[in-house]
């Protein structure tokens, strides 16, 4: 599990290499909703932010994108869960801001 968490600079690369300019923009679109809600989720608990809609939705999507692969090892089955790189941008988050990875 530790390994988990400590994700090598040359992953967060590979992840960044992978975004194209057409989802760096979209990224952007709506940055002014985002900074209205970001408060709301950066104020409750992380555990319950887990279980919004938003991020739920968020994480259907990310994982539907990758193709449900762990971007560590590319396991395809069983346990796959989206992990934050960084919390900065909690509730109005980033593709780039998240990693796929296995359990």
């Amino acid at each position: 599990m530790s390994r988990k968490r400590t994700l090598t600079a040359a992953l967060v690369q590979q992840h960044e290499t992978r975004l194209s300019i057409a989802q760096r923009r979209q990224d952007h679109a709506g940055d002014a909703l985002a900074e209205a809600t970001t408060e709301k989720y950066r104020a409750m608990p992380y555990e319950q932010y887990l279980r919004t809609v938003h991020w739920r939705a968020f994480r259907a999507r990310i994982l539907k994108d990758r193709d449900r692969t762990c971007e560590e090892c590319g396991e395809r089955y069983g346990l796959i869960d989206v992990h934050h790189l960084t919390y900065e941008n909690l509730g109005c988050e980033r593709d780039r801001d998240v990693v796929v990875l296995c359990r």
